[in-house]
Formats: C-alpha cells, sequence, structure tokens
C-alpha cells in the first residue's frame, strides 16, 4: 500500500478509536450516575423510614412529601406508595405500579388488599388471562402486518413499486399497533402480577 492508503487508514482506525472511547466514557459515565442516583435513593429512604419509625406522628404535610420523594413520579398518591411500602418487594411493587396504574384503583382501608382493577372487565383471572393474550397476538399480528408487504416481495408475489407503495401504508400503521398492544400486554401483566403480591401476601397476613 502506498502512503497515501496507510494515512486512510490510519485516519479510520483513529476514528474509530475515538468513538469508542467516547461510548465508553458516556456509557461508564451513566452507569456512575445511576449509582449515584442509587445511593441518594438509599440515603433518603433510610432517613425517612426511620423519620418515620421514630415519630409515628408525623406532621402530614412532611409524610406525604416524603412518600412523594419515595416515588420516581411525583404524581403517584402518597397513600398508594405507603401501601406497596408495606409489601414484601417495595421496589418491585412501585415498579410495577407506576407502569401499570392506569388499570388499577386504590381503595384505603381495605387492609393489604388496597389496590384492585379499575374496570369489571378485568375482574376475573380468566378475563385478564384472555384478554392479554389478545393483546400479544394483536401486536404479533400487527409487527406482521407490517412487514408483509416486503415479505410478498422477497417471494415474488408482489412487484418493487408495489411494495413500496404498500409498506409507505401498512409499515407506519402496523408498528404502531404493534408498539401500542406490547405496552398495554406489558402494563397489564404488570398489574396482574403486583396484584396477585399483593393479594397473597393479605391471605398470609
Amino acid at each position: 500500500m502506498d502512503i497515501d492508503q496507510w494515512l486512510k487508514l490510519a485516519h479510520l482506525a483513529l476514528t474509530a478509536f475515538f468513538g469508542a472511547t467516547t461510548a465508553w466514557l458516556g456509557i461508564r459515565q451513566y452507569l456512575d450516575g445511576n449509582k449515584t442516583a442509587r445511593r441518594e435513593e438509599y440515603k433518603f429512604a433510610k432517613l425517612f423510614f426511620d423519620e418515620l419509625k421514630q415519630h409515628p406522628p408525623m406532621h402530614a404535610y412532611a409524610r406525604k412529601k416524603g412518600f412523594q420523594a419515595i416515588g420516581r413520579n411525583q404524581d403517584l398518591p402518597p397513600n398508594v406508595i405507603e401501601h406497596l411500602m408495606d409489601l414484601r418487594d417495595p421496589v418491585g411493587a412501585l415498579q410495577d405500579y407506576e407502569s401499570s396504574r392506569a388499570y388499577l384503583k386504590h381503595t384505603a382501608g381495605r387492609g393489604k388488599r388496597q389496590l384492585d382493577f379499575a374496570s369489571t372487565i378485568f375482574s376475573t383471572d380468566r378475563r385478564r388471562e384472555f384478554i392479554s393474550t389478545l393483546y400479544i397476538l394483536g401486536a404479533i399480528f400487527s409487527y406482521i402486518v407490517a412487514f408483509t408487504p416486503w415479505f410478498l416481495k422477497t417471494i415474488e408475489k408482489i412487484s418493487t413499486p408495489v411494495a413500496i407503495s404498500a409498506s409507505a401504508v401498512f409499515s407506519p400503521i402496523g408498528i404502531f399497533f404493534a408498539v401500542i398492544l406490547l405496552r398495554e400486554f406489558l402494563q397489564l401483566r404488570r398489574a396482574m402480577r403486583l396484584v396477585k403480591m399483593q393479594n397473597q401476601e393479605a391471605d398470609s397476613w
């Protein structure tokens, strides 16, 4: 190779090296930031729960703000967070509730069974399993529809212009519904897991 080719190769190698280094530093900074945030969350949670234990008649305002600070979303009801903190896996319970709260309702004064499904459509296990199955099957079907034009083009059932025109319509619609239905499936399954865990603990209480 001549000198120009060596210079081009060196330039590409340096670009790849600096790109990889930048990506590694970015990932490391992100992970360190998460670690720092978790430490701060731990410190606050420990301080707050120690204060709550030592002073049970805490002022209502401080109590509400403390439980709001425990949750990531500031609009989460403090009494719901307080209920979730009493469960066996409070971290997992809080994450499940934050994801699936649209499916749930909270009723105070029901002991350990304060969370339930908001709609009667989900009143039984069989209905919930059926609807969650419909969600995932709908997501799979929508995903298949999104890429059907190119599949038909691959097996030479339609021409390239027809595939392009069809994919311009079906791909965005199919991907949109696939994402929506998959999200609903995951939210419903997390709501089912949270309510099941809560009720199991209530039965063993």
